[in-house]
């Protein structure tokens, strides 16, 4: 995946996948291993990189449906932030906020406070572009909070962007 031969992952994702689907599966829905789980997450990450969003979200879904759904503590919070991502690129901002805003929770609860940042930055990105400016501005403050040596890049461009309206001030 890393040479950017996705589409040789692609087969081998869906291999791997076809190998795996006859005990793959619990009768409730959940993964009976991980490594089932593992191939829809990394294949979902190969259509991100090929600009696949449907297919990726079709992934992200599938593990976390593996895992139990929802997006509570059996669920892997990169995940959620993956998927939070593509939603963004299909303008599905709502969706993507409840995503960010489990994943950051998750990664805070875990005590990985640059992970949380992240996804709390693209939480406050997701809140700016469904309007809710005032929730975004202070989402980003309180990342800036928790860690100030790890200040996101999206912050400055955030920032940069609503400078001239004083909201920081």
């Amino acid at each position: 995946m890393d040479n950017k031969k996705f589409d040789l992952a692609i087969k081998d994702f869906n291999g791997a996948i076809e190998l795996m689907k006859s005990d793959g599966e619990k009768a409730d829905g959940t993964a009976n291993y991980p490594e089932y789980v593992s191939a829809f997450v990394d294949r979902g990450l190969v259509y991100e990189g090929l600009g696949k969003w449907s297919e990726s979200l079709d992934d992200y879904n599938k593990a976390i449906k593996l895992w139990g759904g929802g997006r509570g503590e059996n669920i892997n919070p990169f995940v959620l932030n993956y998927r939070g991502n593509v939603l963004t690129r299909l303008n599905r901002f709502d969706e993507a906020i409840l995503d960010y805003d489990a994943s950051s929770k998750l990664f805070l609860d875990q005590r990985d406070i640059a992970r949380y940042s992240e996804a709390r930055s693209n939480y406050a990105l997701a809140l700016y572009e469904v309007g809710d400016t005032d929730a975004a501005v202070k989402a980003m403050k309180g990342t800036s909070r928790h860690q100030a040596s790890h200040t996101p890049f999206s912050f400055f461009i955030f920032y940069r962007h609503h400078s001239q309206k004083s909201r920081f001030r």
